[in-house]
């Protein structure tokens, strides 16, 4: 295997950007970060609701 070509569905291929993660715990799993409308999403893994690419607590972004 030619490993000069990058493989396609290693564990971090469909993760979100780190910018868009949970700030709470850092949750970057799609499937764990639910949109509750069109500003802000949920985190299944913690329960935090923040608007996502903002840094900061996640209280205070909704």
């Amino acid at each position: 295997m030619d490993r000069s070509i990058p493989e396609k569905n290693t564990p971090n291929d469909d993760m979100v950007d780190e910018s868009d993660a949970c700030p709470n715990c850092g949750q970057r799993d799609p499937d764990c970060l639910v949109w509750q409308d069109d500003d802000f999403v949920e985190c299944q893994t913690c329960g935090a609701v923040y608007r996502p690419g903002q840094k900061g607590d996640p209280d205070a972004n909704h």
